[in-house]
């Protein structure tokens, strides 16, 4: 295994659909006439980005990820606080 960088990341949201849907509308978006993409004007935070589903100007809770690529070539992304609890997450980037 060879350790490529460590990121740091939003967590997930946790929550129903509901809240999820609740808190994307609570960002003011608009598109981005360069890349078409949808962008919040008050916090800055892009419409596919994990931050939208939290409330606008909110900072959501974040986690460390390792990334590296294993012998094929394939890039994995390992969240080592979750396995600090003993759950396994490993993950191929496609």
């Amino acid at each position: 295994m060879q350790i490529i960088t460590t990121i740091n990341e939003p967590i997930p949201f946790i929550g129903t659909v509901d809240e999820m849907l609740a808190n994307y509308n609570t960002h003011l978006w608009w598109q981005d006439p360069e890349s078409w993409e949808s962008v919040c004007d008050r916090c800055a935070c892009k419409g596919w980005h994990k931050a939208a589903k939290y409330p606008c100007g909110t900072e959501p809770p974040r986690r460390d990820v390792v990334v590296w690529v294993d012998a094929e070539g394939n890039q994995h992304r390992n969240h080592p606080t979750l396995a600090a609890l003993g759950i396994a997450s490993d993950e191929i980037v496609e």
